[in-house]
């Protein structure tokens, strides 16, 4: 179907609906844009690698929890 077609159909269907229906319809579409978007907002590959260096840097000054320190704060969550 073409896009021109889509969006009349869309168009039309649009005034059979309430406004809660149209709110909710509207939510929806800003919900498909808000994750569209976000595949958008990837990192750049500097930025990883930055990340890592900053992560291996904390490590290696012993910021950094054992996987036990990790189990038993997990096991007061």
């Amino acid at each position: 179907m073409q896009t021109k077609t889509i969006d009349n159909e869309i168009a039309l269907y649009l005034t059979f609906l309430d406004k809660d229906e149209k709110e909710s319809i509207l939510g929806v579409i800003k919900s498909f844009l808000k994750s569209k978007n976000k595949e958008n907002d990837r990192v750049s590959i500097e930025q990883y690698n930055n990340e890592l260096d900053e992560a291996v840097e904390r490590i290696k000054n012993g910021v950094h929890l054992t996987q036990e320190e990790v189990e038993n704060q997990s096991g007061k969550w």
